[in-house]
């Protein structure tokens, strides 16, 4: 077998799984509500406690 091609192959179908995870989430009703979800628990994160 050729050197590096698990490499290769290994990073390629990373690529692919996160590329399809990402258009089902931004796609699908269900994905952007989840989402939107997420983007509100890290700016709630972000936000300076108040004393």
């Amino acid at each position: 077998m050729m050197q590096g091609w698990e490499s290769l192959k290994q990073r390629t179908t990373t690529f692919i799984v996160l590329a399809l995870l990402a258009l089902s989430t931004l796609l699908t009703d269900a994905g952007r509500a989840r989402l939107a979800a997420w983007s509100a628990l890290a700016l709630e994160a972000l936000q300076p406690k108040q004393r």
